[in-house]
């Protein structure tokens, strides 16, 4: 029966296109320090150097492991006196790549600085990263940071400006050019933020801010992002605490989410071979629904 093959492969299709989005969308940006105590120039404040401060924290808000080795990280600016600055990441095959239910995974400098030792999950070498002019550096003022999935697909994206405006109005800040990758890495074309606000809006988030020093979300997760501005690396380790239960939290509120109940279902007794059976019944908890 062709017909019915095809519904078949339709729904499977759509099944696992959903299944895909639904899993992508467990994997968030979750912190990224951008601008660390001190002066501007690089080194040390660029990701990838040695005494670097910078780094990238990603975080697991769903409820099953998630590995995110093969996805992109990218930030790009054609910044003062056509400087490009910016870099693109892609996430190693490591152990630390796979990120449990309400886990935190953090991305820098193999060599960090004050406040980071003992707490990058993931440091980023050569092989793993492409950049601009050895400008390796987070934007500032006007800047972003995207992750994409291994198809290059972007799952999430954050850009700080002072106007959210900027982000069609600025092409140097955010609609840069082509983004670079890492050597090995499979034919994709990663979006910029301007892309991104036109195909895909919903994953991307703005902070008010034309100076913000440490981004974050004011709960691992959640969709309000949140800054710290003051240059002080005594305050930095209460970003970055690998000694919680749940790993490196961030600036915000540490939390797990909470794994999901079973139903309750209601089994009759055993029937003879050819027997009518009455129907299993299930009762739904609330906010959820149950397909046979």
């Amino acid at each position: 029966m062709p017909y019915l093959s095809l519904i078949k492969n339709k729904y499977l299709f759509l099944f696992l296109v959903f299944s895909t989005i639904t899993l992508n969308g467990q994997i968030v940006l979750n912190e990224i320090y951008i601008r660390p105590d001190g002066s501007s120039i690089t080194p040390p404040n660029g990701l990838v150097y040695v005494d670097s401060k910078e780094y990238i924290e990603l975080y697991n808000k769903g409820c099953t492991p998630i590995d995110v080795s093969g996805y992109f990280l990218a930030a790009k600016q054609l910044g003062f006196s056509s400087v490009v600055t910016g870099i693109t990441i892609r996430i190693p095959n490591v152990p630390a790549a796979i990120i449990p239910p309400g886990g935190h995974v953090v991305l820098g400098s193999a060599s960090p600085g004050v406040g980071l030792v003992g707490n990058i999950d993931i440091p980023i070498t050569a092989a793993d990263r492409c950049n601009y002019a050895s400008n390796i550096v987070i934007s500032n003022v006007d800047g972003w940071v995207a992750l994409y999935n291994a198809s290059g697909v972007a799952i999430d994206c954050v850009y700080w400006s002072g106007a959210p405006g900027n982000i069609t109005a600025n092409p140097n800040d955010f609609n840069p050019g082509t983004l670079c990758l890492p050597a090995g890495s499979p034919a994709v074309t990663l979006q910029t933020p301007t892309q991104i606000n036109t195909s895909n809006p919903s994953i991307l988030s703005y902070i008010a801010n034309s100076t913000p020093v440490i981004v974050y979300r004011q709960t691992d997760g959640s969709p309000t992002w949140s800054f710290t501005s003051t240059f002080n690396a005594a305050t930095l380790p209460w970003t970055i605490n690998n000694a919680s239960s749940t790993g490196n939290c961030n600036g915000g509120t540490c939390v797990t989410p909470p794994l999901p109940a079973p139903p309750t279902v209601t089994t009759p007794f055993n029937y003879c071979q050819n027997a009518i059976a009455a129907a299993l019944s299930a009762t739904a908890l609330p906010g959820a629904t149950l397909n046979w």
